[in-house]
């Protein structure tokens, strides 16, 4: 199995379990409301989000309801933050092969060369860019999933939810394969996975949930697991694109300013911070793959009924790290 270099496939074993009563409340506030696209102020995800809002109750019963709906909104965390940082990955892809481009413009010969540079790269990035369009869609279908599942813990009306849930698998195998098949750096991105264990679903003593899980614990157990083997494929070429893309700008907004003779720019000295600090934040491009593979553990202890706050809590960090990574990144090219 390969793996972007300096990052590791994460391997933590799964946590012991916990009483039904334990309290996913205290986790930490997700900060969401920075996020921003590169040439706006606009907040990307709205107001901040506070994971496990409902104080579970000592009622066993009671609690594992609250207990999906925890994970529920960790998931919805994870894929609002996933959903930012692939458009990252797309912006980054296009713009260092744009630098790219034009540097080795200047050395192909005539323009029948040019154009066939040109239209090859195209080519490549559209095959990128339909990789990440396809991964922004399985992760809306996996939110769509922890919405559902958190429902039918709860529901009198489980069959209308059951049958959403349904679809909502069929359109995840639709797009596993096509996803696993792709390519990021030359390797595939089936070759990043880890696999998964067959789990042990617990009882929950409603029947319409135990089915549910039954059926189709195994398959978005598969499926987050194909979520963190993408990331760390994304991630490892982002960390590259960024790099390009940084350098680019470095030389551009401060090098060469400060090396000629005109007056410097008002702004330099925040380009140069931002700039700075942006090439930092890049080594944390490996934060959704980590996060993807933690939730992935989440999803195990919660259907394997083990599920606590120590399970969410570095979710919740991860979550924060990607945010961090893109709300630095974006800064020097909204300047």
């Amino acid at each position: 199995m390969r793996h972007p270099e300096g990052v590791k496939p994460s391997d933590s074993p799964l946590r012991a379990p916990v009483e039904h009563d334990a309290d996913l409340t205290a986790l930490p506030e997700v900060r969401l409301e920075t996020l921003r696209r590169r040439s706006t102020l606009t907040p990307r995800l709205g107001p901040a989000l506070l994971l496990a809002a409902t104080v579970l109750p000592a009622c066993a019963s009671t609690a594992r309801v609250g207990q999906f709906h925890a994970f529920a909104e960790a998931g919805v965390a994870y894929v609002d933050a996933a959903d930012a940082f692939l458009d990252e990955a797309g912006d980054a892809a296009v713009d260092a092969d744009s630098r790219l481009l034009m540097v080795a413009r200047e050395r192909l010969p005539d323009s029948a060369n040019r154009t066939r540079s040109l239209l090859d790269s195209n080519s490549l990035l559209r095959e990128r860019l339909n990789l990440l369009s396809d991964l922004r869609r399985h992760g809306q279908l996996l939110r769509a999933y922890f919405l559902a599942l958190a429902a039918l813990a709860e529901s009198d009306r489980p069959a209308e939810i059951g049958e959403a849930t349904r679809e909502i698998v069929d359109a995840l195998g639709r797009l596993d394969e096509r996803i696993r098949a792709a390519r990021v750096g030359g390797a595939r991105v089936g070759e990043f996975a880890a696999g998964v264990t067959e789990l042990a679903v617990a009882t929950f003593r409603r029947a319409a949930l135990d089915r549910e899980l039954e059926a189709h614990a195994d398959l978005i157990a598969r499926e987050l697991d194909l979520q963190e083997a993408a990331m760390r494929a994304v991630a490892g070429q982002l960390h590259a694109d960024l790099a390009i893309v940084l350098a680019g700008l470095e030389t551009t907004e401060v090098v060469r300013p400060f090396a000629g003779t005109r007056q410097l720019p008002r702004r330099w000295p925040d380009s140069r911070r931002e700039i700075l600090r942006a090439g930092q934040a890049i080594e944390s491009a490996d934060a959704a793959a980590d996060a993807a593979a933690r939730l992935r553990r989440a999803f195990v202890a919660l259907a394997e009924d083990r599920l606590g706050t120590a399970d969410l809590q570095p979710l919740v960090a991860d979550v924060d790290r990607i945010v961090d990574l893109i709300e630095r990144v974006a800064r020097p090219k909204t300047g």
